[in-house]
């Protein structure tokens, strides 16, 4: 695993794979990071830590390791950011989920074809 260092935390690979991604500026990161505006336990021993941003959401899961150093383990942004793939595919599927037989159909077969 590769650790990659900014605004004093290690980010690792899935972390900075989320960020890019889901279209969430290092800026936007560091600012969650360090001025959080709610803390709290998330499964096992790691933490997690929101911040509102503009209209944006950004929330972060991290957990200190055994030098005392936070790694940051995954990052998302609520709304996603438009355009980036994973909003589309979120979109599609909700479209999918709430379609009539003609509808999955319809959305079955733009998948296939890779529209």
């Amino acid at each position: 695993m590769k650790n990659n260092r900014f605004g004093g935390a290690i980010w690792t690979d899935h972390a900075n794979a989320r960020m890019k991604e889901r279209g969430i500026s290092k800026d936007y990161a560091t600012k969650a990071l360090k001025n959080p505006d709610s803390s709290e336990p998330n499964d096992g021993n790691s933490v997690r830590l929101t911040k509102y941003i503009e209209d944006k959401k950004i929330t972060l899961v991290t957990k200190t390791n055994e030098k005392n150093e936070t790694l940051v383990i995954s990052i998302w942004m609520d709304p996603p950011m438009v355009g980036t793939n994973d909003y589309k595919k979120k979109q599609r599927y909700n479209e999918y989920k709430r379609g009539g037989i003609g509808k999955k159909i319809w959305l079955t077969i733009l998948k296939q074809l890779g529209i």
